[in-house]
């Protein structure tokens, strides 16, 4: 019978590395690297990929402002450009007439895209369906000039201003019509992300604070067909001078 040294684990018989073939070696370092990929295969799964979140920052007046963005995973793309894998700080910002100044450009805008886990959602939400190249939208049929309009119903429900909501439908309604994730036939549920939810995946730490703070994050992803969600419920909107939104969606 052996004890350890260090704690009152006993064994039969003593384990000793320096012991095993060569073989053994190979067997265990074989499996442990096994584990880890199933792990990591396991964590890039369940991550999705959000798409062109952009954030406005509006304020009464000239105002100087630094931004630290934080996200629960790998940071892909940001504009204008900073250092960062999983965090960035958008630092020396001015800001002036809704516009956004650095290194003497100016932005509409701040611009990231990253891969992050996936959020928690309620079953709350719109159904769009393409087949047979006919939409529909919760089951009734629409055109893409429909969806649009849709869209921009929803997102001023959210407390979007008309620049940004026209923003959103310049980039999604393209010529390539994102919104369709480069799929030709598809049934896509539409989840809105809680604000809560938002911002324990995607953290901002600014320097003003902004009292109007509206973050829209729609998650898409692929549901059975015949499967329904509940009609979600809108925030109530409390305007301010300092206003900080957002938009983006995320293809889970």
């Amino acid at each position: 019978m052996y004890k350890c040294k260090n704690c009152n684990a006993t064994f039969d018989t003593p384990i000793k590395i320096d012991k095993m073939s060569p073989s053994t070696i190979a067997l265990i370092a074989t499996m442990i690297m096994v584990a880890i990929t199933v792990t990591l295969a396991a964590i890039l799964y369940s991550m999705v990929i959000s798409m062109k979140p952009a954030i406005y920052l509006y304020t009464p007046r000239e105002e100087k402002e630094q931004l630290k963005l934080k996200v629960k995973g790998v940071i892909t793309t940001r504009i204008p450009f900073r250092e960062g894998i999983s965090s960035i700080i958008w630092d020396d910002l001015v800001l002036k007439n809704g516009k956004i100044f650095t290194n003497k450009k100016s932005f509409d805008y701040l611009f990231y895209e990253s891969k992050n886990v996936m959020p928690e959602h309620e079953n709350t939400g719109w159904i769009l369906k393409r087949q047979n190249g006919a939409l529909s939208w919760n089951q009734a049929p629409i055109d893409k000039n429909d969806l649009s309009e849709m869209l921009r119903n929803i997102l001023a429900k959210y407390g979007l201003f008309e620049n940004e909501i026209n923003d959103f439908i310049e980039y999604w309604f393209d010529d390539d019509m994102k919104i369709f994730f480069g799929q030709d036939e598809f049934t896509f549920g539409i989840y809105p992300i809680s604000l809560e939810e938002v911002d324990r995946i995607f953290s901002i730490e600014t320097m003003l604070e902004y009292p109007e703070y509206i973050r829209v994050q729609l998650l898409v992803k692929e549901i059975e067909d015949g499967e329904v969600l509940a009609e979600p419920e809108f925030p109530k909107i409390s305007r301010s001078e300092y206003a900080l939104h957002e938009w983006g969606m995320m293809k889970g």
